[in-house]
């Protein structure tokens, strides 16, 4: 339980991938803000049963990383991702399949960028808008390819 706390990841101490790295199964991480300049703020790495409950992933070219891992965001807020606000994909030398749950998350991210995206979809990767759920009636998905990346972009529902 951070408490409130707030948690600043900085690429000039920390070096150009600095982020909040979780790699172990089954942890939890809530009340707290993560802010970085770097990569992104937080990166779940092939861990399995992870919540992130009552966070805020501030900053990073995207804010949160989900990588091979398996993630519950219970009232989360992500902001100011470059890229967008969070990355479900699998890395190199990752073949766990990624799966994110959304129960509450709000946003803030830059114009013209996904609220959540599937990297790697299609080219032969197993990945598809059905590692993540949880999203329907607030975010759309669409297919988008830019600079020969095939994606799967979520972004904000019009009402």
């Amino acid at each position: 339980d951070g408490n409130g706390q707030t948690i600043t990841v900085d690429d000039k101490t920390r070096g150009k991938e600095a982020q909040f790295l979780i790699s172990a199964d089954g942890v939890t991480l809530k009340n707290v803000t993560v802010v970085s300049n770097s990569d992104y703020a937080i990166h779940v790495y092939t861990a399995t049963g992870v919540t992130l409950e009552n966070v805020t992933a501030n900053g990073g070219k995207g804010s949160i990383l989900v990588n091979g891992a398996g993630v519950t965001l219970d009232d989360v807020t992500v902001i100011n991702g470059n890229w967008g606000g969070i990355e479900v994909s699998m890395g190199k030398d990752v073949n766990t399949t990624p799966s994110l749950t959304v129960n509450g998350l709000t946003h803030t991210v830059k114009e013209g960028t996904p609220v959540i995206w599937v990297d790697k979809a299609g080219n032969g990767s197993s990945l598809d808008e059905s590692v993540v759920t949880g999203v329907d009636g607030i975010l759309t998905h669409a297919s988008h390819t830019e600079d020969g990346k095939n994606q799967i972009w979520f972004t904000p529902t019009a009402e």
